[in-house]
C-alpha cells in the first residue's frame, strides 16, 4: 500500500495532480491497512490521473480496487463536476460529511455529539458484573489494553473535544 502512496505522491511532485489548498491540508492520501482516502481537485486532469494510478497499481500489484465499495464524496462541488468525477472514476457518489473507518469526517472539527459512537462502545466494553470478579490489576489491565485503544484509533486521526474525553475517563474510573 506505500507503493500507492507513493504514486500519488509523485504525480502531485510532478504536477499531474492539482494543489489542493494553500492551508490547512497537509496529506492528499491517507491509507490504514486496505483503506485509502484520496482527496482530488474536481478536474479532469486530476479525475483521470487518480483512475490510471488505480488501475496502474491493480495492474502491477495484482492488488484490483473493487469500484462497488469505492465511493466519491464531493465537498462544495457543482452538478457538472459531480458527474465528471462519476463517469470517469466509475464509483457511487455519497454525501459528505462521512465516515471513515467508523469515525466522523467533516470540514469542521469534530463535536462530542459525533464522536458519542466512540464513548458508547467503550462503555460496551466493560459489563458492571465484570468488575466484581476482578482484583483491582485485572481491571486496571482490562481497561488499559481494551478499553483504552477504542479512543486511541479516535484521537489519532481527529482532535477529540474535552466532553469526550471526560466521558472516556469517567468510564474508566467508573469500571476501576
Amino acid at each position: 500500500m506505500d507503493v500507492l502512496y507513493l504514486m500519488f505522491e509523485r504525480a502531485a511532485t510532478d504536477r499531474l495532480l492539482a494543489h489542493l489548498a494553500h492551508r490547512g491540508l497537509w496529506h492528499r492520501t491517507s491509507m490504514y491497512v486496505d483503506d485509502v482516502v484520496t482527496c482530488l481537485n474536481p478536474d479532469r486532469l486530476d479525475l483521470l490521473t487518480c483512475a490510471a494510478i488505480v488501475e496502474d497499481f491493480g495492474a502491477d500489484s495484482s492488488l484490483c480496487t473493487n469500484l462497488t465499495k469505492c465511493s466519491v464524496h464531493p465537498i462544495r462541488c457543482s452538478p457538472q463536476q459531480i458527474d465528471l468525477a462519476h463517469d470517469i472514476l466509475r464509483c457511487e457518489v455519497a454525501v459528505w460529511p462521512c465516515k471513515y473507518l467508523g469515525l466522523p469526517l467533516g470540514l469542521r472539527k469534530s463535536m462530542a455529539a459525533q464522536l458519542q459512537p466512540v464513548v458508547d462502545s467503550a462503555a460496551s466494553r466493560l459489563q458492571p458484573w465484570c468488575a466484581k470478579l476482578l482484583t483491582r490489576g485485572g481491571r486496571s489491565i482490562l481497561v488499559q489494553t481494551n478499553l483504552s485503544a477504542i479512543p486511541v484509533h479516535a484521537m489519532m486521526s481527529l482532535d477529540i473535544p474535552p466532553k469526550t474525553l471526560q466521558a472516556l475517563m469517567k468510564i474508566c474510573g467508573g469500571f476501576m
